[in-house]
């Protein structure tokens, strides 16, 4: 089969959705890559694993410092729970690193349930002027 960058395009495009581990829709685009790979002549299968995933009962974000406020805030499921008590964290404020036109959404690993803040805050800053650059660039 010949390379055709009119077919990868269309398949990039046909996975183009939004797919949360685990999720049903997930297991469509595997199902959507598996065909083309044995369309191509690729031995190829999909192989079942776990995700750890918790249940979204409720969320919220208080701000204890410098006063006291609770902001409604969404939970999304696949991802690992606040410990019980809740989780005692510096806020991380990151409006005024990205061009105001940029928006980003964030998805931890659920290793990151078990890394240090300074090594998390490290990854954002650095990931946060990547795009930055980026975007000055275009």
């Amino acid at each position: 089969m010949e390379v055709s960058a009119r077919r990868a395009f269309a398949l990039l495009k046909s996975l183009a959705f939004e797919r949360l581990s685990g999720s049903d829709a997930e297991k469509c685009a595997a199902e959507t890559l598996l065909a083309e790979a044995q369309g191509c002549g690729v031995d190829a299968h999909i192989e079942e694993f776990s995700v750890p995933c918790g249940r979204v009962g409720s969320a919220r974000l208080v701000v204890t410092a410098p006063y006291q406020k609770e902001y409604a805030v969404t939970g999304y499921e696949r991802s690992l729970s606040t410990p019980e008590g809740g989780l005692d964290a510096d806020f991380y404020y990151a409006e005024d690193l990205l061009p105001a036109h940029c928006d980003i959404v964030l998805r931890a690993k659920p290793s990151a349930a078990t890394a240090s803040f300074a090594s998390l805050d490290q990854q954002i800053a650095k990931a946060f002027a990547t795009v930055a650059h980026k975007v000055a660039e275009a």
